[in-house]
């Protein structure tokens, strides 16, 4: 991760306009002209200003997945990640106590990286809201860039706001969340014989297919089964490169997707969707699915195809943050492994907690400590409704009861 700070900061990637945004259980009021990509997990913030000369980039880091600490031992842990990624802190001030405009109390200092043979100026903050860790953090290549937006960033730091639901509370910026990811794309069509609907039913059954290609140049004709938000592609390439196929858009946007054994031509249609149409395939249509990120929505839902009864495996969402698992994710992944329970069903077993979704993942908080990310797609049409009719979930597809 520090790495990629480091690219952006040294100049070395192109961004795309933006605005306020909502950003998981963050709201945040960047400056006027700023501009932001969405990359990956965590998000990049630029001056829509900077100079030819110049370099400045803030990070607002993904919620830590790990139980926090101190904010002392945050704050040392969030300096301690810049050595030994081709950079190493050369100077660092003492920590002083900060305090957003809501009140959250956090902990900063600033501090000079030598990277690439060239100085960084990197200021650093850390909030311990819950018992996660958020960490913030401005870099510039100059003395003078670092000046210069000093106050924006102490700003932007200063806007923050962490809630359980950032949507649910008026007089906030909600700024659009992009509908499909930059860093990646994922693409659902459905089996043949089946039906093409994207509002959900019965149609579903088990013949979806979920495309994942990456801004890399590179897919998978399957989505990871646990989401995007904490996904390696690296480590996964190095581990079953195999699998993996290459991509390759022309001037007219349509996408040829291939591999060793297959070739595929999708047609960018007037609705943002894709139509295959090639040699090996009849015609089918792809739907471009949107992240999903910081949705929450309340309804009980039972596996497709499967009648109700007081028995019936279920999962019940609340708009409030909070789940009740009745079976449902030991239904989805009965077979993991490599886990350090003597039982799976501790790992699996029925519980509740709290949700949060982001890039396609839902991850489940059991209030027991367990945390499970899972793949979760709504189609475009399922997502513009309040409560969706169905989700998909790994690779299950669930109705609403």
């Amino acid at each position: 991760m520090i790495a990629l700070l480091l690219s952006f900061a040294l100049g070395l990637e192109p961004l795309t306009a933006g605005g306020a945004f909502i950003f998981e259980n963050i709201a945040v009021v960047p400056p006027a002209g700023w501009i932001q990509p969405e990359q990956g997990e965590d998000l990049l913030l630029k001056p829509g200003d900077l100079g030819a000369e110049e370099s400045f980039v803030v990070v607002i880091g993904h919620e830590s997945d790990e139980p926090a600490g101190t904010l002392a031992e945050g704050l040392e842990q969030s300096w301690q990640a810049f050595n030994g990624t081709g950079s190493v802190v050369i100077g660092r001030s003492p920590a002083s106590e900060i305090k957003t405009a809501a009140g959250a109390i956090g902990l900063s200092a600033s501090g000079t990286l030598e990277a690439r043979g060239r100085h960084v100026f990197v200021t650093v903050a850390v909030f311990k809201p819950k018992d996660r860790y958020r960490f913030f953090a401005s870099l510039a290549t100059t003395e003078a860039a670092a000046e210069k937006y000093h106050a924006a960033f102490a700003d932007i730091v200063n806007s923050v706001e962490f809630r359980n639901d950032a949507a649910s509370k008026p007089n906030l910026p909600a700024g659009p969340t992009p509908a499909v990811s930059s860093s990646y794309e994922l693409l659902l069509t459905f089996g043949s014989g089946l039906s093409a609907s994207s509002t959900g039913g019965s149609d579903y059954g088990a013949g979806s297919y979920v495309y994942c290609v990456f801004a890399d140049g590179t897919w998978l004709a399957t989505a990871p089964s646990r989401g995007l938000n904490h996904y390696d592609l690296a480590a996964d390439q190095r581990s079953r490169s195999a699998d993996f196929g290459t991509w390759q858009r022309d001037s007219n946007g349509v996408l040829a997707l291939r591999t060793p054994y297959r070739f595929e031509t999708l047609y960018p249609q007037a609705d943002s969707n894709y139509l295959r149409k090639d040699t090996e395939a009849r015609e089918a249509t792809y739907f471009r699915i949107p992240t999903s990120t910081g949705l929450q929505f309340s309804g009980r839902y039972i596996k497709e195809g499967q009648s109700d009864g007081p028995d019936t495996v279920s999962i019940t969402f609340r708009r409030d943050g909070t789940f009740e698992d009745n079976g449902v994710v030991h239904m989805i992944l009965p077979d993991e492994i490599g886990v350090g329970y003597r039982d799976i069903s501790e790992v699996l077993g029925p519980g509740s907690g709290t949700y949060e979704i982001a890039n396609n993942t839902l991850t489940l908080a059991y209030g027991d400590g367990r945390r499970k990310p899972i793949l979760f797609i709504l189609t475009p049409e399922l997502a513009a409704k309040k409560d969706p009719d169905a989700i998909y979930m790994g690779k299950v597809w669930f109705k609403r009861s």
